[in-house]
């Protein structure tokens, strides 16, 4: 357990890093860098699901996939706060199942929505909360594993 937890940690640091800019402005202009950057981004954040257990252990995941249907997940970028993220568990049918937020330098999501009240996700701070129902955001990814692959 100790062993993939540093494994998990390790993933998620390299991720991090790729989301981090670090080309020249010139550089960040190119299309397809950005792209990239996003996705990689879109990742990392998907990946930070996997960080969340019931007490027993079980991952949160499983529960999302067995008991709620979840087929997939969609990340969206904030559009007027810059490093927040929100992911939703979607089922096979396009309805969501709840919301999540990432703001990146948390240890791990948070919820956004009342649906994941039952399965005892810490909820985020008001100002997450607020702008996941305020704020425009964009869909930077979309996902049928919280694995990267």
């Amino acid at each position: 357990m100790r062993r993939r937890l540093v494994s998990n940690g390790i993933f998620m640091v390299a991720v991090l890093a790729a989301c981090v800019p670090w080309e020249s402005a010139a550089a960040a202009v190119h299309h397809s860098s950005s792209s990239w950057s996003r996705h990689d981004c879109a990742v990392y954040v998907v990946s930070t699901m996997n960080l969340l257990h019931f007490r027993n252990g079980r991952p949160l995941t499983s529960a999302l996939v067995q008991k709620m249907a979840v087929t997939h997940y969609d990340v969206y970028a904030d559009q007027q706060v810059s490093d927040l993220y929100f992911i939703e568990p979607m089922t096979d049918g396009d309805s969501s199942v709840g919301a999540l937020a990432y703001h990146m330098g948390w240890l791990v999501p948070m919820s956004v929505s009342s649906a994941l009240d039952r399965l005892h996700v810490r909820h985020a701070p008001g100002s997450a909360y607020s702008a996941f129902h305020s704020d425009a955001k964009q869909l930077i990814g979309s996902f049928s594993s919280t694995f990267p692959s």
